[in-house]
């Protein structure tokens, strides 16, 4: 899915842009997500984010619900995120 490159760094997002600047380390996670709804130029997607446990975090899974908007040339336009947290 393309992105707008300096769409974190526009003050529309900051948590997004210091998310870019100190990614999570690749090795330390998994996720899976699938598509569960299009119409139009709107999208849904829902899944898990799994951190595993380091020495100084415990393990982390998460639910996750992505809503979309792409514009004509299907760039992402508009991108909200919800999680939850699976107890501990």
């Amino acid at each position: 899915m393309p992105v707008q490159e300096d769409a974190a760094e526009d003050g529309d997002n900051p948590g997004a842009s210091g998310k870019l600047k100190e990614p999570d380390d690749p090795n330390g996670w998994e996720a899976h997500y699938e598509v569960f709804a299009v119409e139009g130029d709107r999208g849904v997607a829902t899944g898990t984010s799994h951190y595993y446990a380091t020495t100084y975090r415990p393990e982390r899974i998460y639910y996750n619900c992505f809503l979309m908007r792409f514009d004509a040339e299907g760039t992402c336009a508009e991108f909200t995120e919800y999680f939850m947290a699976v107890p501990d």
